[in-house]
């Protein structure tokens, strides 16, 4: 017996109960859509409760010659402790929004495309450049902000002859992460409507991403909502996730290397 055939049967057990009215069995394209939507839920669970290296803290307390004692250590003290803490979470999103989700993908639609495509029409790249210089004006007025140079990288720099090796090191972390998110938000969750809903199902993923964005400064939050429907049109049109991670990254490389000019690290 085939998975479908098990959960219309669970179904139709629990219609029974005190009822006898006609039950109408679940279509294929229904169960893709419960299970979708329930276990891009769990994994939003799991990577805000697992993701973050906070969830080691307690570690601290424990004796000095253990492991987790090293590992809290580790991840929480020293000049690294910042970089180590964040290359945890970046790669806690690689787990929950890239792996486990292309694992679940192939699973439940063995013969989905992949949505890794560099081969992308000319004319789309250009659309994507263009939303890249239509943010450089307003990230630029941004950066002269305290609060975004406080933000903004969120790995602590060291003044130090190394620091430039900490930014590269985080950098190719955070760029992992963005082709998780990407993958998770414009890929995964939209491409498994897609075909059902057409451009409608740029909406399912959007609260989720805007949400993922809270304690960010206000703007950068809204602008994840303008983001998220135009990257999600944009995904539809193109079938890959690929520009849109560049856009992503770009730009949070160079909200990076912005804050970092005006604190000074290039001078």
């Amino acid at each position: 017996m085939n998975i479908e055939a098990v959960i219309n049967r669970i179904i139709y057990n629990f219609s029974m109960i005190g009822s006898y009215k006609k039950y109408n069995y679940l279509t294929k394209s229904d169960i893709t859509f419960y299970s979708v939507i329930v276990f891009s839920a769990l994994m939003l669970c799991l990577k805000e409760y697992f993701g973050k290296a906070s969830i080691f803290h307690r570690f601290l307390d424990s004796p000095k010659s253990s492991l987790q004692y090293k590992w809290a250590k580790l991840l929480f003290d020293g000049e690294m402790s910042s970089l180590y803490s964040l290359l945890f979470w970046a790669a806690s999103c690689v787990l929950f929004y890239l792996i486990l989700p292309s694992i679940f993908r192939k699973i439940i639609s063995p013969q989905a495309p992949s949505l890794f495509k560099f081969k992308v029409p000319i004319n789309h790249w250009k659309i994507y450049g263009l939303m890249l210089l239509i943010m450089i004006i307003p990230l630029v007025f941004a950066s002269f902000l305290p609060s975004f140079q406080h933000m903004y990288p969120f790995v602590y720099i060291p003044r130090s002859q190394d620091w430039y090796r900490i930014l590269l090191y985080w950098e190719i972390g955070y760029l992992f992460q963005f082709v998780a998110v990407e993958f998770f938000f414009r890929g995964f969750l939209l491409f498994a409507f897609e075909k059902e809903m057409g451009y409608k199902a740029v909406l399912i993923p959007l609260i989720p991403y805007v949400m993922i964005h809270f304690g960010k400064p206000l703007p950068e939050t809204i602008g994840a909502i303008i983001a998220g429907l135009i990257l999600g049109t944009m995904a539809i049109r193109s079938k890959s996730i690929i520009p849109g991670v560049c856009v992503h990254f770009c730009i949070a490389l160079g909200m990076d290397i912005l804050s970092l000019w005006h604190q000074g690290y290039f001078i």
